[in-house]
C-alpha cells in the first residue's frame, strides 16, 4: 500500500456511534450526565440536555440515521474500517471524534462534566483503536474548559496511546479559557 516507500496515512477519519459508547466509557458518578434527546416537534429544531444546559440544533445521532445506505454496519468496527482501508491503499488512519461529540465536550459548561466527558471519549478512542494496533491511532481531546483538566487529559490520553490532539476549531459558543 505504500507509495514509492512511503506510507499513506489518512488524518481526517472520524468515528461514528462514540457518543453511544459514552454509556459504558464514563465514570458512575457521570453517567446521569450523559447527554439526551429533548422531545420535539417535527418542524422544531433538535434539542440536546447536556449538563444544565440544552444544545438546540443538535445533531446528536444524525450520523447513524443519515446516509445510511454509504455503510454496513460491519464497516464501522475496527475491523471493517480496517478491511475498507486495504480497499482504498490506505496503511493508517488517525481517528477522531465525529463532530457531534465534540460539539457536546466543548458546549458543556462544566469544566468537571466536560473532563469526564472528555475521558469517556478518550478511553473509547483507545478502546476501539487497540482493536488494530498499527492500522488505527487516535488523536485525544481535552477539557478546555479548565487548563488543569486539560493538561491533566492531555498526559492521561498521550499514556492510553493518542497521537494526536483534537481541537475543534470555534469561535462561537466556546466556555472557559482556550489553551
Amino acid at each position: 500500500m505504500a507509495i514509492d516507500g512511503m506510507k499513506v496515512v489518512d488524518l481526517d477519519s472520524h468515528l461514528v456511534g462514540d457518543l453511544e459508547s459514552w454509556e459504558q466509557t464514563i465514570e458512575e458518578k457521570w453517567k446521569p450526565f450523559l447527554p439526551r434527546k429533548l422531545p420535539t416537534k417535527d418542524d422544531e429544531r433538535k434539542k440536546t440536555l447536556i449538563g444544565n444546559r440544552i444544545m438546540v440544533g443538535s445533531e446528536l445521532g444524525r450520523h447513524k440515521a443519515e446516509k445510511n445506505e454509504w455503510f454496513k454496519p460491519e464497516d464501522l468496527t475496527p475491523q471493517g474500517r480496517v478491511r475498507n482501508m486495504n480497499l482504498d491503499g490506505i496503511d493508517v488512519a488517525v481517528l477522531s471524534p465525529n463532530s457531534p461529540a465534540l460539539d457536546i465536550l466543548w458546549f458543556v459548561d462544566d469544566p468537571g462534566l466536560a473532563a469526564a466527558y472528555a475521558r469517556a471519549q478518550n478511553n473509547y478512542m483507545n478502546y476501539y483503536a487497540s482493536q488494530q494496533p498499527g492500522r488505527l491511532m487516535w488523536a485525544g481531546v481535552i477539557p478546555l474548559q479548565d487548563p488543569k483538566e486539560a493538561i491533566k487529559e492531555l498526559h492521561r490520553s498521550r499514556e492510553l496511546g493518542s497521537k494526536a490532539l483534537n481541537v475543534k476549531a470555534t469561535g462561537q459558543g466556546m466556555v472557559g479559557p482556550v489553551l
